[in-house]
């Protein structure tokens, strides 16, 4: 066993990767080959990759307290806390994963695989730490199908409509927690990019009344 172990570390370190430029790991079966095709994404990132044909996985910038999750099959996934220092030896049985991580063993019980892994109206803490904006218009702008940002006057404004009017705001609602911004502007003035725990488009704010007529942006803090 530690022979075999030992072979899975060389073919771990045979790609340089260290801790400072991300992640790697390796999938094996309970015998110990390595699984290809196995999919591998981190919690929050609707990106994912898929093991090579020596099990092997990467990952270019992962942080502490990142989760993996490793898919089993279509319909259920092992959860994995990551540990930047480490490179994981990830062995899936038939109805757990054990994951070797240095001198350290753990084993994680199969869950059910998420009915849904990306929405393009959510953006996550994790998918904002990856980015890095320095504010709230910068994590919007770009970053939303369907969300325009654009300057009027010296102002950042938003529109849900793909289009603008100087008579008339089309720029939509904006809630923070409880509280109801009317501008982007205000909303931004309201909050710091560190305090933004999840940021949800609702393309039809119906819901909100005439408020929400332009859309409504959900913003949740920590």
């Amino acid at each position: 066993m530690k022979k075999i172990l030992f072979l899975l570390l060389i073919i771990c370190f045979s790609f340089n990767c260290t801790a400072k430029d991300g992640l790697q790991g390796v999938v094996v079966d309970t015998s110990n080959k390595p699984l290809k095709g196995i999919r591998v994404n981190i919690a929050g990132l609707f990106k994912y990759t898929k093991t090579n044909a020596n099990g092997i996985f990467k990952f270019k910038r992962v942080f502490e307290g990142d989760t993996l999750m490793v898919f089993s099959n279509d319909k259920t996934i092992a959860k994995i806390p990551v540990r930047v220092e480490t490179s994981p030896i990830i062995i899936l049985d038939k109805d757990h994963a054990t994951c070797i991580q240095g001198k350290d063993t753990l084993t994680c019980l199969y869950e059910p695989a998420p009915e849904r892994t990306f929405d393009s109206s959510v953006i996550t803490q994790r998918q904002i730490t990856e980015r890095a904006p320095k504010d709230l218009v910068e994590l919007l702008r770009g970053n939303v199908a369907g969300l325009r940002i654009y300057e009027e006057g010296g102002t950042a404004k938003a529109s849900l409509r793909n289009s603008t009017s100087f008579e008339l705001s089309t720029e939509p609602l904006f809630i923070i927690d409880q509280t109801e911004y009317e501008t982007l502007e205000t909303a931004n003035n309201s909050i710091s990019i560190e305090d933004i725990k999840e940021v949800r488009i609702i393309k039809d704010g119906s819901g909100y009344g005439m408020k929400g007529a332009n859309g409504v942006i959900m913003i949740k803090t920590k």
